[in-house]
This record gives C-alpha cells, sequence and structure tokens, in this order.
C-alpha cells in the first residue's frame, strides 16, 4: 500500500494497478480498510472502473467484518470482471468461508 501511496502523491504512473494488486491478491485486512479510506478521502476512485469500485467495496466491507453488506458488491464486480482475471488472482480463495 505504501507504494501505492507514494506514487499516488508524487502523480506517477501505475499506482491504480498496484491497488487493484492489492484488493486482488492480499487477504482481507484491515490494510483494505486504510487503502479503501485513503482513495475515498484522495476523490481516487473515480480513476477506476465500475467493476474496481464494486470489488474494493466489497473487501472494504469485508475488512470490517460486515460480510453480509460486501455481497451486493462482490457479486456486481465479479460478473462483471473478465474470467482470465478472476482466474489469476487469488479473489476466491480470500473470501471469508470459502474452502
Amino acid at each position: 500500500m505504501f507504494k501505492a501511496v507514494s506514487l499516488f502523491r508524487l502523480g506517477k504512473a501505475g499506482w491504480q494497478d498496484i491497488f487493484f494488486k492489492l484488493f486482488t491478491e492480499a487477504k482481507s485486512s484491515a490494510l483494505h480498510t486504510r487503502a479503501y479510506q485513503f482513495l475515498e478521502i484522495q476523490n481516487a476512485l473515480d480513476k477506476f472502473s465500475e467493476m474496481q469500485k464494486n470489488l474494493f467495496q466489497a473487501k472494504y466491507f469485508i475488512s470490517l467484518g460486515k460480510i453480509e453488506d460486501a455481497l451486493p458488491f462482490f457479486k456486481t464486480a465479479v460478473s462483471n470482471m473478465d474470467v482470465k482475471l478472476l482466474e489469476s488472482t487469488t479473489l476466491m480463495a480470500n473470501w471469508p468461508g470459502f474452502p
């Protein structure tokens, strides 16, 4: 997250990719709470696609322990996600309760 925030603040390319990787590869944690809140405060969520924003929102709710609130965002994100992208991430493995 620190690299993504640094690149964002410096106006350097690649910060969106690092945030997306964080939300698709890292197990849900307080890091997602901080990352989502940072993007929200910086009005940077509009720099992402609708699918990405829905995914970020879902992971944010998961990181707060609000699984029920996360479900509609997760469903929308996954239904709009390229299958190859979904297969290449650990997203489903990091979903609470997923075997």
